[in-house]
């Protein structure tokens, strides 16, 4: 009983925890929080103890009935929570992700835009005015900028390559700006173009990871993703981390600076971060029986990144922590691999069994009512393909948040 009792407790905290937790949400924690000190289990266990200590089983076994039947139904009220607040952040989060798809949309064409009016009427007298709308153009991306900078503290979605490509974009807009001002049309058109196709890029990018997202929640993994991708979103970024984290080491000299703590503890919140994604991995593919699947040791990997967490928070960074972390992006990337391998001899050995295809989803034009009726007919395509009544529920209240998203041109 006992036991029992300590994970209801571990289930309490771990819904306190809860990364991005949505309000409505906490109140129900915090209901349950209640409900559960009313019930006083723990003086239950206590007096049903001393009843079989004085000999009276009855009155015992009524009150380990009772107790029994208390955790089972806060166990299953806690866990059904969890499960909605999980949901709860999915749509959240894909509502953010087809925003800032939008956004990314709605730059591409502003500077394609922009690049036709260098090409055909690069005058000195539209030389301010064209540099006032790249100027513009410029700081619209660094708004979309900071929203994916918010949302990859909420999702593994947002990849480094997406930044990587966004940055080049604002990189070639500068450029752009430095041709306009010295009245050089080969620079700025050059420039515009390659902001253009960076910002192509990120929106593909994005909307391919959407549709990874999408066809991968039957699976029930985390964040709608399937075991393998969430891997390789979390090795994505441990090695970006581990590169931050060597840069910094690089760049001290003695004790550290107050600009230096605080960016050890921002590496620490990342690290923190990462772990808690694949401990709600590792948990979720041992609560499905998918455990197997991942042949790699996350307990031991786990283990490794609070270790580092701690170093962190006590502002230490040696050399010891940046093997730990080359160790624990090593174990990521094994898994992957081995995962990949397994998939493999799966597929040849099934080859001569049924498949059931799917099209993937043509262009994702988010800006226009028919892209946001195409989302809708792809989704009501994979209500029918028969996914789990899990998902269909997902589904329903996808498009609910759909309703609210309010996504504009």
């Amino acid at each position: 009983m006992k036991d029992d009792l300590k994970q209801l407790e571990k289930l309490m905290s771990e819904l306190k925890d809860m990364p991005n937790p949505p309000e409505a949400g906490m109140e129900e924690v915090e209901k349950l929080q209640k409900e559960l000190e009313d019930q006083k289990n723990e003086q239950l266990a206590e007096e049903a103890s001393e009843n079989i200590q004085q000999k009276q089983k009855p009155k015992a076994k009524q009150k380990q009935m009772q107790l029994s039947q208390n955790m089972q139904k806060m166990k299953q009220k806690m866990q059904k929570l969890q499960q909605d607040m999980e949901q709860e952040n999915q749509m959240e989060v894909f509502a953010d992700l087809m925003k800032s798809l939008n956004n990314i949309i709605s730059l591409s064409k502003d500077q394609e835009e922009a690049k036709k009016n260098s090409q055909s009427n690069f005058q000195s007298s539209q030389m301010n005015k064209q540099a006032v709308k790249q100027d513009e153009i410029k700081r619209n991306l660094e708004k979309v900028l900071s929203q994916i900078n918010q949302l990859s503290q909420k999702t593994f979605a947002i990849t480094p390559e997406m930044g990587k490509a966004l940055g080049n974009a604002h990189k070639q807009m500068d450029n752009a700006l430095e041709g306009l001002q010295n009245r050089n049309q080969s620079q700025t058109m050059t420039a515009q173009s390659e902001a253009m196709s960076s910002l192509n890029q990120a929106a593909s990018m994005m909307k391919n990871m959407m549709d990874q997202m999408m066809q991968g929640g039957g699976q029930g993994g985390s964040g709608m993703m399937s075991l393998m991708q969430q891997l390789q979103q979390m090795s994505g970024q441990q090695m970006s981390l581990n590169n931050m984290t060597q840069m910094m080491q690089k760049g001290m000299n003695g004790q550290l600076t107050p600009e230096q703590q605080g960016q050890m503890q921002r590496l620490a919140q990342q690290q923190e971060m990462i772990k808690k994604s694949l401990d709600e991995l590792n948990r979720e593919a041992k609560e499905s029986g998918q455990s197997k699947k991942i042949p790699s040791n996350l307990d031991e990997t786990l283990k490794q990144m609070q270790e580092v967490i701690a170093d962190m928070r006590s502002e230490k960074l040696s050399d010891e922590i940046i093997q730990k972390q080359e160790r624990i992006l090593s174990r990521l990337l094994d898994a992957q691999r081995s995962m990949n391998e397994r998939d493999f001899e799966k597929e040849r050995e099934s080859k001569s069994g049924n498949t059931q295809q799917r099209t993937s989803p043509g262009e994702l034009n988010l800006a226009k009512q028919k892209g946001k009726d195409n989302l809708r007919d792809e989704l009501n395509n994979l209500y029918r393909e028969g996914y789990t009544k899990d998902y269909e529920e997902l589904i329903k209240r996808y498009f609910e948040a759909l309703q609210k998203a309010q996504i504009k041109n």
